[in-house]
């Protein structure tokens, strides 16, 4: 077969569609997230890390009872304390590392959902992230 014939064969047969099925796996879970640390972790990966910020959870709680067995009273809460600081937890819930694709993806995504969402915008406006 010469080259007019090769050329004329491939284009004539249609590239096929590609169908992606989805499946979630065993374990698969949805994270709430209010910040994400990102490192480089080689070969142009990142490595995102999400957490939730609340405050320290009490140790220990001690529910006084009355003569009849009832709840009554002050709780006493005992705990993580620092008179100078005010103490947050920063719960660290998934990692995730993505490739370079994954990360200009990402991008792409974050940035149509920031370009199309008017409270997103206004929040840039704000000042409330800085270019660094």
């Amino acid at each position: 077969m010469n080259e007019t014939s090769k050329q004329a064969t491939s284009s004539s047969t249609p590239l096929k569609s590609v169908k992606f099925i989805t499946e979630k796996g065993g374990q698969y879970r949805i994270f709430h997230a209010d910040g994400v640390w990102v490192l480089g972790c080689g070969n142009d990966n990142a490595l995102l890390e999400f957490y939730v910020e609340h405050p320290p959870l009490p140790s220990l709680i001690v529910q006084p009872r009355g003569p009849d067995g009832h709840f009554s009273g002050e709780q006493e809460v005992h705990g993580v304390s620092d008179q100078k600081y005010w103490l947050l937890t920063r719960e660290f819930q998934a990692g995730v590392v993505l490739t370079p694709q994954a990360i200009l993806q990402l991008h792409q995504v974050l940035g149509n959902i920031i370009d199309n969402s008017p409270q997103m915008k206004s929040l840039l406006e704000s000042g409330f992230l800085k270019k660094v």
